[in-house]
């Protein structure tokens, strides 16, 4: 019988999987590596043919740019840019060419996407050079106030007082902002909005691998106990065949039930850890595993 379910083994062990990544995921993230190869490696022969090719300002400025046709290089392309936009950041020059507005240059993403209301023609030209001077942000050339929150987040970036080679790509989950597959992988799949726990201790018990395996499917409630086995269909009776009085959950057959209790009692666990018959079952396999 399967106890857990793909979409919960394939989660980061962070968020209570196995991590193991699935081919969907993978294909996206090495898709999107794709794209920064092709804004990093612009001087190459390879990608300056696709952008000669395909990124010429007709088809970009197009309405139905995704059924134009194209090698499937480039169509692997556009399907990896979504991912790749959501980690990449630029990392302005004093000179810098980037839009103040519509570039990612922040750890907020866009600034655009910050900002409710309109903005003048002129404002949304602006450019970030248009703003910064060798002692700081010119907040005047901005039409309006901005938050004092987004301020400090602009004043932290830091910036060169000279010019220094352009602005330059970087991907924002790397702390050296060099690419990084398994962080691309985590934006690739779709996380759902599950309960989850952390669950990487689990694999760092000094234990063997079959207890670890039984923590972390207890963790996902996924034992053969008569209430799991239930919600299966498997049983209708979800009596514990020990005590015969209560349900057979995974806390009752690992604590609760009064003949396991006894043993408890008898190692005296409940000395040391004064909530030891009163915890859920994660908190108690958290609290005694640890």
């Amino acid at each position: 019988m399967r106890w857990v379910n793909w979409g919960k083994v394939t989660r980061l062990k962070e968020v209570g999987g196995l991590g193991l990544q699935t081919a969907k995921g993978r294909n996206t993230a090495l898709l999107a590596k794709l794209n920064w190869r092709l804004h990093t490696e612009g001087d190459a022969l390879w990608a300056r043919v696709l952008k000669a090719k395909y990124g010429t300002r007709q088809r970009t400025e197009a309405r139905n740019k995704s059924s134009l046709p194209c090698s499937t290089t480039w169509r692997g392309i556009m399907k990896g840019e979504e991912v790749f936009k959501k980690g990449v950041k630029w990392i302005p020059d004093f000179e810098s060419n980037l839009s103040f507005w519509f570039d990612c240059w922040t750890n907020l993403g866009p600034l655009r996407q910050v900002i409710h209301g309109p903005l003048t023609r002129e404002s949304s030209h602006l450019r970030i050079r248009g703003v910064i001077t060798p002692y700081g942000w010119d907040w005047s050339v901005i039409p309006f106030d901005l938050p004092t929150e987004l301020k400090a987040e602009i004043q932290a970036i830091p910036t060169p007082i000279v010019a220094r080679g352009g602005d330059k790509l970087a991907w924002s989950h790397s702390p050296r902002g060099s690419f990084s597959l398994s962080s691309t992988y985590s934006l690739a799949i779709e996380v759902p909005n599950e309960e989850s726990f952390s669950g990487r201790w689990i694999w760092k018990l000094n234990a063997f691998p079959t207890i670890q395996n039984f923590v972390w499917k207890c963790m996902h409630n996924s034992i053969g106990v008569k209430e799991c086995l239930v919600k299966r269909v498997v049983t209708q009776d979800p009596i514990c065949p020990l005590c015969q009085v209560e349900r057979e959950s995974i806390i009752h057959a690992l604590r609760d039930c009064e003949r396991i209790k006894l043993i408890w009692v008898q190692l005296k666990f409940q000395t040391t850890n004064q909530v030891f018959f009163t915890q859920n079952t994660r908190e108690w396999l958290v609290t005694n595993c640890n």
